[in-house]
């Protein structure tokens, strides 16, 4: 994603959040409404810019062997979309007063597996050089 895309992408997110406010201050929508759409935006821009990042990174593992890498990335990339992706739907259908945790939960699920698996990576690949 170009830094073009990237602020494209951010002030998408802060008009729907304008827009979105807007209505709600206009009482065309109610605040759980609002709410609910601010957060699946969030959700689709995470999974948006999940599915550029591993097309554009440099390797994440400099010591590591370049397919190993390539593979960690594209892991990430899809384990971020699919956790974006969680985000949105449980913001749209789960309860209003729980949504927000549940969709945090999970895109904290899709980081941490991201990081263990980083983890794994470089610590494997040490242990292949050292050994």
């Amino acid at each position: 994603m170009k830094t073009r895309d990237a602020l494209i992408l951010a002030g998408s997110i802060i008009v729907c959040s304008l827009v979105l406010t807007a209505a709600q201050y206009f009482e065309l929508i109610g605040r759980e409404t609002q709410q609910r759409w601010v957060g699946v935006a969030i959700g689709l821009a995470l999974a948006i810019t999940a599915n550029f990042t591993p097309k554009m990174m440099e390797p994440m593992c400099a010591r590591c062997d370049p397919a190993r890498a390539q593979a960690l990335q594209h892991f990430a990339g899809w384990t971020l979309v699919i956790a974006g992706l969680g985000h949105s739907a449980a913001m749209l259908t789960a309860p209003f007063d729980i949504a927000p945790f549940i969709a945090m939960a999970i895109v904290a699920t899709g980081v941490t597996l991201v990081v263990g698996r980083l983890g794994w990576v470089v610590l494997t690949s040490h242990k292949a050089h050292s050994g």
